[in-house]
Order: structure tokens, then C-alpha cells, then sequence
């Protein structure tokens, strides 16, 4: 899920959240975090959240 511009109002960041979740459970995915990097272009992985995810995803594997 992206955030795409910051032209966006935060309420349609939680609409998009709302909407994602919905369709992970739909599928019998647990959701156990949200990443968001409100605004930041993607053009570069310089990004908190997307820096969160590659952190976290590396944990997951040492424990595999």
C-alpha cells in the first residue's frame, strides 16, 4: 500500500490502512504491523518505514 502524495488528507491514509487490512483478513493474512512513510516519494529507499521493513524482514529470517 503507498500514501502517494502529500496532497493526500490523513483520512485517506486510514481509509487506504482500513481497506488493506480488510482484504488480508478476507484472504486469512494476519496483519501484525503497518510501515508509512507519509508523503516521501519512492523514488529512493531512504524512507523510515521502508528502512523498518528491511530491518524487521532480516530479523524474521535469522529466526527461520
Amino acid at each position: 500500500m503507498r500514501y502517494i502524495s502529500d496532497n493526500q488528507r490523513d483520512e485517506s491514509l486510514e481509509t487506504q490502512i482500513r481497506a488493506i487490512k480488510e482484504f488480508g483478513y478476507a484472504k486469512g493474512y494476519e496483519i501484525v504491523k503497518v510501515y508509512q512513510d507519509k508523503a516521501k516519494s519512492a523514488t529512493t529507499d531512504r524512507r523510515l518505514g521502508f528502512q523498518q521493513i528491511i530491518k524487521d524482514t532480516t530479523k524474521y529470517k535469522r529466526k527461520m
